[in-house]
């Protein structure tokens, strides 16, 4: 929603700053961030590394998976925290607030048997929501909502390991508007409840 928008436009320039200031927050994770109204402030601050002080504190919803032990079957963290592995807690946290589940929710069930893994494993074999052998929550908001561009960052992000500073732009440019027809709060050029056009014609327009 646009609330959130806000909330994480605010958060972004605050690990910004914590950055340039040559600080990394390192066990990054949604209870360190005390938010009162549009403003989000940073608190726990003594798990934050500097200089020679790592963080060897982690917690899995958050953790960067590249960081972590691939031979292990959940997550260990192996490498020391970075600015990357910050921004990459910052858009973990930006998707569950708009959709109510994690990209690593729901639960897996691959048709074949021996493709299955632990919960927890999950991130380490990069099987997001986005996985067609993922049942997504029915509790949570489809991901459909999200535009095209912040929807194709996270692909980039979750299954082609990529990583850097999360695009302002992506928040900056976002829309959302309720469906006049379904009452669907949405940020696309169309409403993806009600839209009969076929997916690349959606797609094309967004």
């Amino acid at each position: 929603s646009t609330a959130v928008v806000a909330v994480f436009r605010d958060l972004w320039g605050t690990v910004d700053g914590v950055h340039r200031a040559n600080v990394t927050i390192g066990d990054f994770n949604d209870l360190n961030v005390l938010v009162r109204g549009a403003e989000a402030h940073l608190i726990d601050a003594d798990s934050m590394q500097f200089g020679p002080f790592a963080c060897p504190m982690f917690t899995a919803r958050f953790v960067d998976p590249t960081r972590c032990s691939p031979r292990a079957t959940s997550l260990l963290l192996a490498q020391p925290h970075t600015a990357n592995s910050d921004w990459y807690a910052f858009a973990i946290m930006l998707f569950s607030a708009f959709c109510y589940v994690d990209p690593y929710g729901g639960v897996y069930l691959p048709k074949d048997p021996k493709r299955r893994v632990s919960h927890d494993a999950r991130p380490l074999k990069r099987i997001t929501v986005f996985h067609t052998d993922v049942r997504y929550p029915k509790p949570a908001v489809p991901f459909g909502v999200l535009p095209d561009d912040l929807l194709d960052y996270y692909h980039r992000l979750l299954e082609r390991d990529e990583r850097g500073m999360f695009p302002l732009m992506l928040l900056e440019r976002m829309r959302w508007t309720r469906c006049t027809t379904c009452g669907t709060e949405h940020a696309r050029a169309v409403c993806p409840s009600c839209a009969t056009a076929a997916p690349a014609a959606v797609r094309s327009v967004t």
